[in-house]
């Protein structure tokens, strides 16, 4: 975002065109027979990307993890 990029623009490039990159096609995107790898926050990453460095549940392969 500091290079200019929108918010969705970073989430975007840091999951679904992260994986496409890598080669990494069970992942990047919420459909069904994906892995499912969430990161739960209590407020809106698209309102503040900060958010996405405070405490946060995360989602493993379908499990939480701590």
């Amino acid at each position: 975002q500091e290079a200019g990029m929108t918010a969705m623009g970073a989430i975007h490039a840091s999951t679904r065109v992260a994986a496409e990159c890598l080669d990494l096609e069970d992942r990047g995107v919420l459909i069904e027979g994906k892995k499912a790898d969430l990161l739960i926050v209590d407020e809106n990453p698209l309102e503040d990307l900060h958010v996405l460095k405070k405490d946060k549940k995360v989602m493993k392969n379908g499990s939480f993890i701590n």
